[in-house]
């Protein structure tokens, strides 16, 4: 079932720009070709979401584990990283 679209004035003249082109037979058809790459970045922006959710639910059973690194452990680890880095920047320049 079809129904009425109202386009911004900016959106109507690429639709009708790119029906011109040749690219797409219709307004319509460029309509739904804009929803089919919306429903792909939902789809991506979800399984982004389902991966961080995995990852935070794993480091949460890390936690329960006990399997974590005192905060002074890593701080210090980063210091040394940055340190490095540091050096290796003054003697590139």
């Amino acid at each position: 079932m079809s129904k009425p679209v109202h386009l911004w004035p900016d959106h109507a003249a690429l639709a009708e720009s790119l029906v011109a082109s040749g690219r797409f037979n219709s307004i319509g058809e460029v309509v739904m070709h804009a929803f089919s790459l919306l429903e792909d970045e939902e789809a991506a922006r979800e399984a982004r979401l389902a991966k961080l959710r995995a990852h935070i639910a794993e480091g949460l059973a890390d936690i329960e584990a006990g399997r974590t690194v005192p905060a002074e452990e890593v701080f210090a680890e980063l210091d040394r990283i940055i340190a490095d880095a540091e050096v290796r920047r003054d003697a590139a320049e």
